[in-house]
């Protein structure tokens, strides 16, 4: 059996909630939310190749990043131009993202990076989750 437009259009738009949760939980400082977008052992590769492996150390990674000095009050990450591809029982993704910022509440809006991510994503328990997540920055 072939699958159809349909399946292709559900499984894109299953595929989106660990796209939003990820976003989510970082702009909020929430990273407890990275759980519902990664496996247990998932990874996160940083711009410099630097490897996260498992939940405990990328929310214990972005805790210690959010309290160097400097970094933005807020931030906000959207990600755009979702291109995936089904390979077997995995989906292999790239997106680009962009990240803006503000120093103060009620402060102005900025740029402060862009890039892409490059994603494999695994469908577990009926839902998708982030197995690899690398993260390019066109800024550095």
């Amino acid at each position: 059996m072939t699958m159809t437009s349909i399946d292709t259009t559900s499984i894109y738009n299953d595929i989106l909630r660990p796209f939003s949760v990820y976003s989510h939980g970082i702009d909020m400082k929430n990273y407890e939310l990275l759980r519902d977008a990664f496996v247990p052992d998932g990874l996160w590769v940083m711009h410099d190749m630097t490897e996260i492996r498992g939940h405990e150390a990328i929310i214990e990674k972005l805790e210690a990043v959010a309290k160097i000095p400097g970094r933005p009050q807020q931030g906000l990450h959207t990600f755009h131009n979702l291109n995936m591809r089904i390979v077997g029982k995995t989906v292999e993704s790239t997106a680009n993202w962009i990240f803006t910022s503000r120093q103060e509440k009620g402060g102005p809006w900025s740029v402060e990076s862009v890039g892409q991510y490059e994603d494999t994503l695994e469908k577990v328990g009926g839902k998708w989750f982030f197995t690899r997540r690398r993260i390019i920055n066109w800024n550095l």
